[in-house]
C-alpha cells in the first residue's frame, strides 16, 4: 500500500513538473524572474485569477437549466411538505422539531434562509453590473444594492426572529399594542419599506419576462402566506399548516427564481449577447411598409405594360395623322377617312352611330392625349390633359 502510494505521488509530482516546464516556456521571463525571486514556484497557472471562474460564469444562461433548478425547488418543497405530514403523527418526533414547518430551526426554516441568502447575493451581483450600465443617468441601480441588504436582514430574520424581538421591545417601551399583539411595530416600517423597494424594482425589470413574472408571483404567495399567520388563521385550522408553509416556500423560491432570470439578462446584455426584441407596433409597421411596397412594384409593373400599349397607339395615332394629311382637312379642321384608312387602323373600331364628322372630332382630342401621353412617358393627370387642349385649342 505504501509503494502504490509513493508511485502515485511520483507520478502527480512529474505530471505537475511536466505543466510547470510547458507553462514556463510560453510565460514572460520576467515573471519567471519575480516569482523565483520569492522562493519559487507553489502553484500552477491554473491556479490563477485569469484561469479561475468568474462570479458572472455561475449565473445559468440555459432555457434547460433554469428548467432543472425550477424543478429541482419545486421537489425539494415537495419533500419538505411531505416530512411534516408523515412526522406528525409520531409523538416521539414532534419534540425534534426537524421537520416542523413551523419552527425556525427546521430544516424548512434552514431552506428559506438560504432561498433568501442566495437572493441577496445575486441582487448584490445585479448591483455591481448594473452600475456600469451607461443610460442609467439617474443611479436607478442602487435599488439593487438596498435589495440585497434587505434579503439578507430577511434570511436572518428568517432563523433568529428579527421581528419578534423588534415586537415586544417596542411594546414593552411604549407600553401600546396598537393593533394585535403589537405587530404593527414591525410590520409597518417593514411594510412601507417593501412596497417602495418592489415598485422601484418592478419598473427596472420590467424589461425581462421571467424576472418580472417571477417576481410578481413571489410576492403575492409570500403576502398571503404573511396574512395568513398575522391572522392565526394556522393556529384556529391546523390543517392550514401545509398551505400556509407551501406559500411561503414557494414565494420565497420563486423570487430566486426572478432574481436569477433577471441575473441572466443583465449578463447577456453586458456582453451583447442579449437578442434584439422587435415590438409588436413595430412589426406591423414592417409589416404594412413590406405590403405598400409590393403594391408599388404591382403598379410600377403595369405601367410598364401600358407603356408598351401606348407605344402602339403612338404609331397608331401617327398612321392617322399621316391619313389624315393624306386625304386632307375642311376648312374648320375636321376631315372624313376613307374606306381604306378606316380599314388599316389596328386598334380602333368603326364607328357604328353617328356620321363620319362628329366620329372624327371626337377621335380628335383622344389622339392628341395619347400623343401627349407619349411624349411625358404617360405620367400627365387629367387636369394636365386638359389643360394641354386648352392651350392647342387656343394655340
Amino acid at each position: 500500500m505504501l509503494r502504490m502510494g509513493n508511485r502515485g505521488g511520483e507520478k502527480r509530482r512529474r505530471v505537475l513538473a511536466e505543466e510547470r516546464a510547458a507553462e514556463g516556456a510560453a510565460a514572460p521571463s520576467t515573471a519567471r524572474q519575480s516569482r523565483t525571486s520569492r522562493g519559487g514556484e507553489t502553484y500552477t497557472d491554473a491556479a490563477r485569477r485569469n484561469h479561475q471562474p468568474r462570479l458572472t460564469d455561475l449565473v445559468p444562461r440555459g432555457n434547460w437549466t433554469f428548467c432543472f433548478i425550477g424543478i429541482a425547488g419545486v421537489s425539494l418543497i415537495a419533500l419538505l411538505l411531505f416530512a411534516h405530514h408523515a412526522t406528525q403523527p409520531v409523538e416521539w418526533f414532534r419534540s425534534v422539531r426537524t421537520f416542523d414547518l413551523q419552527s425556525p430551526s427546521s430544516l424548512a426554516g434552514w431552506f428559506s434562509s438560504a432561498t433568501l441568502m442566495l437572493s441577496a447575493m445575486l441582487s448584490f451581483l445585479i448591483y455591481r453590473l448594473r452600475r456600469c450600465r451607461l443610460d442609467d443617468y439617474r443611479g436607478r441601480y442602487r435599488v439593487w444594492l438596498w435589495t440585497s441588504i434587505g434579503l439578507a436582514i430577511a434570511s436572518v430574520n428568517s432563523i433568529a426572529g428579527l421581528h419578534l424581538a423588534i415586537q415586544h421591545a417596542m411594546v414593552h417601551w411604549t407600553e401600546q399594542t396598537v393593533v394585535g399583539n403589537g405587530e404593527i411595530w414591525w410590520l409597518g416600517p417593514v411594510g412601507l419599506l417593501t412596497v417602495s423597494l418592489a415598485i422601484r424594482l418592478a419598473l427596472d425589470v420590467r424589461v425581462s419576462r421571467l424576472a418580472i413574472t417571477c417576481l410578481t408571483l413571489g410576492t403575492l404567495f409570500w403576502t398571503t402566506a404573511l396574512v395568513m399567520q398575522l391572522m392565526s388563521a394556522v393556529d384556529q385550522y391546523p390543517e392550514l399548516v401545509l398551505v400556509q408553509a407551501g406559500l411561503r416556500l414557494t414565494g420565497q423560491s420563486t423570487l430566486l427564481f426572478g432574481f436569477l432570470g433577471y441575473a441572466r439578462y443583465v449578463v447577456l446584455d453586458a456582453n451583447g449577447e442579449l437578442p434584439v426584441r422587435v415590438s409588436r407596433a413595430k412589426r406591423e409597421k414592417k409589416a404594412r411598409t413590406d405590403a405598400d411596397d409590393s403594391d408599388n412594384s404591382e403598379e410600377e409593373a403595369t405601367p410598364k405594360a401600358a407603356g408598351t400599349s401606348s407605344r402602339v397607339d403612338s404609331a397608331h395615332a401617327s398612321n392617322s395623322s399621316a391619313s389624315n394629311s393624306s386625304t386632307g382637312k375642311t376648312s374648320d379642321g375636321v376631315g372624313s377617312f376613307s374606306a381604306n384608312n378606316s380599314s388599316t387602323v389596328p386598334t380602333r373600331s368603326k364607328p357604328i352611330f353617328g356620321n363620319a364628322a362628329s366620329t372624327q372630332s371626337r377621335s380628335e382630342p383622344d389622339d392628341d392625349d395619347e400623343s401627349d401621353d407619349d411624349v411625358r412617358g404617360g405620367k400627365l393627370s387629367r387636369a394636365e390633359r386638359k389643360k394641354l387642349r386648352r392651350q392647342q385649342r387656343e394655340g
